[in-house]
């Protein structure tokens, strides 16, 4: 278990494995604090949850400017709906993928120790993948840094 407390997601799986093993899963569902736009796209980080069906919603999109913050989207309708101007699909899925990494640049360059690359991420409120939901009490993995 301690291990695991200190161990970096990009360390653990390949983010772009885990999001095509997510993408056909109707029960995952994907929220933001914002809605993603040109303007927050480099800070924003989502967070994911495999819901319950009783709790699965229709919502269309995270990048709509309706978008009401910390509302779960299915991850299908926030990937097709992701706005042409960030990309679309591809740019949905670029953009995840890079929520849960570790840049090179930021790891040999801007950010070049452990402790930098954390606080640029903690900064930022990281990445949650809840992995259970037990008597409303969940259990998160945040990444790239737990706090």
């Amino acid at each position: 278990k301690g291990g695991l407390l200190h161990a970096h997601l990009g360390a653990m799986v390949r983010a772009d494995v885990l999001l095509r093993l997510a993408l056909p899963q109707p029960a995952i569902h994907i929220r933001v604090p914002v809605a993603v736009s040109n303007s927050t796209i480099k800070t924003v980080l989502p967070e994911f949850l495999g819901l319950p069906r009783s709790e699965w919603t229709q919502h269309a999109s995270i990048t709509d400017s309706g978008y009401t913050p910390n509302t779960w989207v299915p991850i299908q309708n926030a990937r097709n709906n992701f706005s042409e101007t960030l990309g679309g699909p591809d740019g949905f899925d670029r953009w995840v993928i890079s929520a849960m990494t570790i840049d090179p640049s930021e790891a040999y360059g801007t950010h070049n120790t452990t402790r930098e690359v954390c606080m640029r991420r903690c900064d930022l409120s990281p990445v949650k993948l809840t992995t259970s939901r037990r008597s409303g009490r969940s259990s998160k993995a945040h990444s790239p840094c737990l706090r």
